[in-house]
């Protein structure tokens, strides 16, 4: 009688033994740890970010930061305000510095960029 209640027991215990002697999921666990071993974090810095923008793209960011700069201390530390223009266009003429500002920028990094490209170019023959 003993070996009909041990029956179920040791079926259970060989069921569990063959589960785990062909583990399914044993080969992506492993890939899994290995990758997870190679992986290395990086830490993403201001410096990385803007070497990664195009120099156009910088010089417009650049000069639109410039331009607002000029914008803010002619109005808020100087307080130079327009003699004797009551227009509704004078509210915005601190906007076109900004704008001045992109434009310049986007100008002098197409100047840099395209003497840095084309200098191999034409005078290296590269």
């Amino acid at each position: 009688m003993s070996n009909r209640n041990d029956d179920p027991e040791r079926i259970q215990r060989i069921r569990e033994r063959q589960l785990r002697a062909r583990d399914p999921l044993a080969s992506q666990r492993k890939s899994q740890r290995l990758a997870a071993t190679r992986y290395t974090p990086t830490k993403v810095t201001f410096r990385e970010v803007m070497r990664e923008i195009p120099g156009k793209w910088r010089g417009m960011i650049i000069g639109g930061f410039v331009g607002f700069i000029m914008a803010l201390i002619l109005d808020r530390v100087l307080h130079i305000k327009l003699p004797r223009i009551d227009a509704f266009w004078a509210s915005y003429i601190w906007y076109s510095l900004i704008i001045f500002g992109v434009i310049v920028g986007r100008v002098l990094a197409m100047a840099m960029d395209w003497s840095e490209e084309d200098y191999d170019k034409l005078v290296l023959r590269k």
